[in-house]
């Protein structure tokens, strides 16, 4: 550009010139931020300032009054310098850089021998006096005039240029977890994020991200290569598009259309709109951002803000300087940010924490400090030291090489090279991360990247031209395909065995409803649908306004259709809609968007209310269930950044708990008020520590009364691994050891135990454990287990200990088909059209089947009947159905018999009562926070009118029982420990039992009534090795190197002794008298064989021989010369018995019960049952009669109320009305 200013001739120096100051002004009329150190300035002033020629020298001339400027370059990009040397893909990439072909220069080589003087670029470009001169000609001519000579141009304003192979904003190319998290595998970019801190509001959470990334060009507020999530702006082009900066280093660019609307781009699903005040981008579910018409971003809303009273927002200020100085959130709270060389250096949140920012003389951001508490959390960076020319300094400048986390661990290393070879050292090609190395090959030209995993396997990836993967071959050569279309949506993907999905996206409408999924197709493989449809369909629409689903079809023809309001919020949410088994779920909302009620398919209602001042303000006051009638209400108390330090639950019981700056919870105290008599306070304390990169390192755990503690210490790798677990079980005892070890790619791969036992995991190249080795170090051969997946990673074969194979086979679907044992024995899965598990069948290894069940759903997938088959001659189903309320809530349950038995609940969805078959009925009173407080159980009596016997119970602050009352006032009580289990028990008659269990959980003492003491021992890995009882009569286990019994030494010094095969069967017992059995299993581990060498003086069988069927039931047992025959039907009920060719036959009812045993003898004995399976009946059936033997009757669930028995004997029983204890017999 040339300036070309009319000023008075005789301001000219001798020469004829006049210097002024050209400066690059932001919005707020200020000096813009530049690049860096050695990149083009943003202002030329003083001896540098713009020199302007007049154009005549004499006075009288056309030209004395009238000035022209050498020409000065203003740069948008940092690349268009002529100091830069781009390549082919930079030249595509930037806009009005070849400055040869825009006239410039004349040729390249005057470019590069007399490059012109240069700027950056300003929203803005200002023309005024060097303020020494103004004010000296401000006496000559006044300020009015020196103001109407000065000018301000407007232009474009220079911005970060992004990687010239910028990743798409759909779908990028990450990986599967082999390569650091961050590495684009389409460039070779290195990206990564950091969240510093996260502010919960009403509905809007501030949370300040930084992103990084290695090959952008140029500097933000956090210096080259980092950026972050509030520093979105626009940018409007002189050609009228629009370039939107996101916030993650990437640009994207709004295309101006004819009817001067926008068109987004590709995979942007928003609409952009110029207003008066400058810009509106609306998402696709309503969500606005708001510029000023500097491009600033002003403020992000949801779809409830149409005022200043509702909705949600998060609003952003500037100063002149154009710097983000103000952040406030949707309860309008402010957090500041502070600067210095444009460099954001601190933010402060509403509460005072600090959050710091460190620089290098680069500019570089090398430190970020997080709030101590008390410790200090500093995460810093190091980056490459520039070489070279002035273009390959520019490119490595922002190269960042490692990252060292708070704890001083250098988690992270980075190499660049030029894999591309553009003259760019640009592309990360190897990684130290943790412990492992990926190196990352690139080949640019067909779109492939190799990445050498940190196992030092190799997994190819494949991308389009956008730069999303199209093709992943793992390891194993296990390939994934994926389809795009021209938005980057994935539209199809292939699984490794063929599996296809299919998805279809909203092609018309409006532009945010692009994304909108429509169908989705998942086709069977090869291996086939196994009873569902060959091809899943679920189908979606939706309102045009928010673009959230209004209509569902899943695959099994289920319809979920969803009312909302203008916002897109649900209003209504039908589930099997049209159907009888409709169910319909209502909510309610405040103007901010946030639940006010929810009704459920009952009609139960649950309200919540919220803070409306104080620090506490927008955040959950407290919610109530059935708020017209139990009114169970819970509340909570917040500090000011919504972290919850107070809940009070129903009864009123509250537990407290303390946040530190970092938002970490440190402490919780348990019940520090309590809830009556039987329910004083408690307030158990339990202690978080954290290291300094805020993962537990340990835990103080209440213990005793609550007033000691254990400890549980973690040690960790650099990435966070637990290396070391260490447990104490009681105050200060020795802590119980555990070690961790893991491969380079952080799969466990060693485990130690309290005791030093091991246990070994090999892993493939997929990550997969392919084998566990136990017994190592100890064993000569260690015990070996074998896995094996097929190419979707599913386990197909383990090989056992004992060398034996177990097999899984998969539908076209992935779902499990069929699983075989090492006999050939086979369980077969089949599903319906929805996935559920619909048939199994067991057939054995000649493929007879053996067994076979059935379910049926409804349209909301609940099991509507479960049969099992009773096979035969007529097959049969012997089937349960089941009755549902419309919150899928279990209301009825009817046996193959048809005897129902009922569920009733409350308006709090909490079970109230039962009623069994016959109508006998458990009333349950619950109190607020749903502990029993009482039982009543309403017995129906034979003859009588039903008794009810009711049950009190008291709870204690945390809701463990500690009382119960029977209706005479009998009670029995028991006291708890901090750490969760009982401690003492005293029954109706005040007999007392105590009881000592450590942290662990074990128990190690037991004192019964009468100062009777047992004593429990342990070893390191909590296994049970000494009891002794109360006569202190002491059993010791003893065990072998992997931990199996070995030994059983009995109080008389007698002992069992084991020894044991690869799967810890018992090979061989010899028992206390010397006796020695050995025994033989089968490939399934069911005992076929034993053979017994018995002690002098012991008699019994010497060769005992078992066979099973293929379900594992018992088919013959053989002792001695004797052997017994089973017979079972379908359903594993035992049906005949015999021996020595004398049968015992068994005839079921549908129940199971035996209603028929028919013996060698030719007795026929009958049975029937009543209702609820008790004995009611019995008999003998002879030729001519049936002659009764005894007969019952029942009163309640479980008590005899009558008894008659053969010659003519009657009894009767009678029972208090308190407790069912039986008060009398007679007959």
């Amino acid at each position: 550009v040339r300036v070309s200013l009319e000023l008075p001739g005789g301001l000219a120096d001798v020469t004829g010139r006049v210097h002024l100051d050209l400066t690059s002004l932001g919005a707020g009329g200020l000096e813009i931020a530049g690049a860096g150190a050695d990149q083009p300035p943003t202002a030329l002033a003083g001896e540098n300032g713009l020199a302007l020629q007049r154009q005549a020298s004499e006075p009288w001339q056309e030209g004395y009054n009238l000035f022209i400027s050498d020409p000065v370059v203003l740069l948008a990009d940092l690349r268009a310098s002529a100091k830069i040397t781009r390549t082919s893909q930079e030249n595509a990439a930037c806009d009005r850089c070849d400055l040869v072909a825009l006239g410039v220069y004349p040729n390249a080589g005057a470019q590069a021998t007399n490059p012109l003087r240069e700027i950056l670029s300003g929203q803005s470009e200002s023309v005024r006096f060097p303020q020494a001169q103004r004010v000296a000609l401000a006496e000559l001519y006044g300020d009015f005039l020196l103001d109407e000579a000065e000018i301000e141009i407007p232009s474009v304003r220079w911005a970060r240029s992004p990687a010239v192979r910028q990743e798409p904003t759909l779908n990028p190319s990450y990986g599967m977890g082999d390569a650091a998290p961050g590495t684009l595998l389409h460039s070779g970019e290195m990206t990564l994020t950091a969240t510093d801190l996260a502010i919960r509001g009403r509905r809007f959470e501030v949370a300040f991200t930084r992103t990084y990334r290695n090959q952008t060009v140029g500097a933000g507020p956090l210096g080259p290569g980092w950026d972050h999530v509030y520093n979105q702006s626009l940018r409007e082009l002189g050609d009228g598009d629009v370039d939107f900066f996101d916030g993650r280093g990437r640009r994207e660019r709004f295309e101006r259309q004819p009817d001067s609307t926008y068109q987004a781009p590709l995979g942007r699903f928003v609409s952009l709109e110029k207003v008066s005040t400058g810009w509106v981008m609306i998402e696709p579910g309503g969500e606005r951002r708001r510029f000023n018409t500097a491009g600033q971003l002003i403020e992000i809303a949801d779809a409830l803000r149409t005022s200043e009273t509702t909705g949600n927002a998060l609003r952003f200020t500037y100063n002149a300087k154009d710097e983000l100085v103000e952040i406030r959130d949707d309860l309008d709270r402010a957090l500041t940010l502070e600067y210095e060389n444009y460099r954001l250096t601190k933010i402060r949140d509403f509460t005072g924490r600090e959050f710091r920012y460190d620089y290098d003389t680069d500019g570089r951001l090398i430190t970020v400090e997080l709030p101590q508490t008390p410790e200090s959390h500093v995460t810093r960076y190091a980056y490459a030291a520039p070489t070279g020319s002035e273009t390959e300094k520019l490119h490595q400048r922002d190269d960042l090489i490692s990252v060292t986390d708070a704890k001083n661990q250098t988690w992270l290393e980075l190499t660049y090279t030029d894999a591309d070879g553009d003259g760019r050292a640009q592309e990360v090609t190897s990684q130290s991360w943790g412990a492992g190395t990926v190196q990352l090959a690139y080949d640019f030209a067909q779109h492939k990247t190799t990445v050498t995993d940190r196992r030092g396997n190799l997994c190819h990836y494949d991308h389009n031209e956008a730069g999303q993967v199209t093709r992943i071959e793992d390891p194993a050569q296990a390939v994934w395909t994926f389809s795009h279309d021209d938005e980057g949506l994935i539209t199809e993907q292939t699984e490794p065995l063929g599996r296809r999905t299919e998805i279809i996206f909203e092609a018309q409408g409006n532009r945010r409803g692009r994304g909108n999924v429509r169908e989705v197709k998942v086709t069977a493989d090869s291996r086939g649908a196994n009873g569902s449809a060959p091809v899943l369909v679920t189908i979606a629409e939706y309102e045009e306004i928010t673009n959230q689903p209004t209509r569902i079809v899943d695959p099994r023809g289920a319809v979920t259709t969803i009312e909302r309001t203008e916002a897109g919020l649900p209003l209504t949410i039908t589930r099997a809609a049209g159907a009888v088994e409709a169910s319909t779920t209502r909510m309610t909302y405040n103007d901010y968007g946030q639940s006010v009620e929810i009704t459920n398919p009952n009609g139960n209602k649950r309200r919540y209310d919220y803070f409306t001042s104080g620090v506490s303000k927008g955040y959950p006051q407290k919610v109530t269930i059935d708020p017209g009638g139990l009114a169970i209400t819970t509340r909570w108390e917040t500090d000011s950044r919504g972290n919850v330090t107070a809940t009070i639950d129903p009864r009123g019981v509250r537990h407290e708990q303390d946040f530190n700056a970092l938002d970490w919870l440190v402490e919780t105290r348990a019940a520090v008020t309590g809830a009556g008599i039987d329910a004083p306070p408690l307030s158990y304390r339990n202690v978080l520590l954290y290291d300094a990169n805020g993962q537990i390192a340990e835990e103080q755990r209440p213990f005793g009364l609550g007033n000691e503690f254990t400890k549980m210490r973690y040690e960790r790798g650099e990435l966070g691994e637990v290396l070391a677990i260490e447990e104490e079980p009681t105050p200060g005892g020795t802590a119980i050891r555990q070690e961790l070890r893991y491969d380079e790619a952080l799969g466990l791969i060693r485990h130690t135990d309290g005791e030093g036992l091991v246990r070994e995991l090999v892993r493939d190249a997929r990550g997969l454990v392919t084998e566990i080795r136990q017994g190592v170090g100890v064993l000569a051969e260690p015990i070996t287990e074998q896995f094996s997946f097929d190419a979707e990673r599913q386990p197909t074969t383990t090989i056992d200990a004992r060398g034996f194979t177990w097999e899984t086979l998969y539908d076209g679907y992935g779902r499990p088909k069929e699983s075989r044992d090492p006999l050939g024995n086979r369980t077969e899965l089949e599903y319906d059209t929805a996935g559920s598990p619909s048939e199994t069948r067991a057939l054995d290894g000649l493929d007879a089947l053996l067994e076979r069940g059935t379910t049926t759903y409804d349209l909301l997938g609940r099991p509507l009947t479960s049969g099992r088959w009773l096979l035969g001659e007529t097959p049969r189903e012997l089937r349960e159905q089941y009755t549902w309320n419309p919150a899928s809530e279990i209301v009825s349950l009817t046996d193959p018999l048809g005897r129902v038995s009922r569920w009733e609940r409350d308006a709090a969805e909490r079970v109230t009562a039962t009623q069994d078959a016959l109508g006998n009925r458990n009333e349950l009173g619950l109190d607020a926070a749903g502990n029993v407080v009482s039982l009543s159980e309403v017995e129906l009596v034979p003859g009588s009118e039903a008794e009810t016997r009711t049950t009190t119970f008291a709870h204690d602050a945390l809701g463990r029982q500690v009382k119960r009352t029977d209706a005479l006032g009998n009670t029995e009580r028991w006291e708890w420990n901090a750490h969760g289990t009982v401690s003492r028990s005293i029954d109706a008659e005040s007999h007392e039992t105590l009881s000592e269990v450590d942290a662990l959980g074990r128990q190690t003492r037991l004192t019964r009534p009468e100062g009777l003491v047992e004593v429990f021992d342990y070893d390191r890995a909590s296994r049970l090795i000494s009891y002794a009882d109360a006569q202190n009569h002491t059993t010791l286990w003893q065990r072998d190197v992997l931990g199996r019994l070995e030994r059983l030494e009995l109080p008389d010094n007698g002992a069992y002794l084991y020894e044991r095969d690869a799967a810890g069967n018992p090979t061989k017992i010899t028992d206390p008298n010397g006796s020695e059995m050995v025994q033989t299993f089968d490939a399934r581990g069911l005992l076929t064989n034993r053979q017994s060498t018995l002690a002098v003086g012991i008699l019994g069988p010497t060769l005992e021989t078992f066979t099973h069927d293929g379900l594992g039931r018992s088919s013959t047992a053989t002792s001695g010369t004797i052997t017994s025959r089973f017979t079972w039907d379908s359903l594993s009920r035992l049906v005949a018995e015999e021996t020595l060719g004398r049968k015992v036959e068994h005839e079921l009812d549908d129940a199971g019960n035996a209603i028929e045993r028919r013996y060698p003898s030719g007795l026929r004995l009958l049975q029937s049952f009543d209702a609820l399976d008790r004995l009611q009946t019995l008999g003998r059936q002879t030729a001519e009669e049936f002659e009764p033997r005894a007969a019952y009757t029942f009163r309640g669930a479980d008590r005899v109320h009558s008894q008659a028995l053969a010659a003519q004997l009657r009894g009767a029983r009678s029972y208090d009305a308190a407790a069912g204890r039986r008060t009398n017999r007679s007959g």
